[in-house]
């Protein structure tokens, strides 16, 4: 509980630093079979270089004479959320919304009760 809780507070302060001031940020969540998928996004946001998001999943890229230091802060709250969820097993998944927006997101496995009355 304490680590979801982790990951989702990484993801919506990256979602948040790296959407244009007055874009609205929203987070869900849904049950989908025997899983619990997790939504942060974003109606508009910078334009985020592929090396900058290759920066936040893989610690071995470095930063070419500044290139992603704008970033640092959104990167660093991405690579904790993506090994945590490594961790658990799951992914870290990015992908764009719209003309300007994004959506991260990620599934966990849950064990789901079934309603009964």
């Amino acid at each position: 509980e304490y680590m979801i809780s982790t990951i989702v507070r990484n993801l919506v302060s990256a979602t948040i630093e790296l959407s244009n001031h007055g874009e609205c940020v929203a987070t869900s969540s849904e049950t989908r079979n025997e899983s619990i998928r997790f939504k942060i996004s974003s109606t508009g946001g910078e334009v985020i270089p592929s090396f900058a998001w290759l920066a936040a999943v893989d610690a071995k890229v470095a930063s070419k004479d500044g290139e992603i230091d704008q970033y640092a802060s959104a990167i660093r709250s991405l690579r904790v959320s993506a090994h945590l969820l490594d961790s658990m097993g799951s992914l870290l998944d990015v992908r764009p919304k719209g003309p300007s927006g994004f959506e991260i997101y990620f599934d966990l496995d849950a064990e789901i009760p079934s309603r009964t009355h």
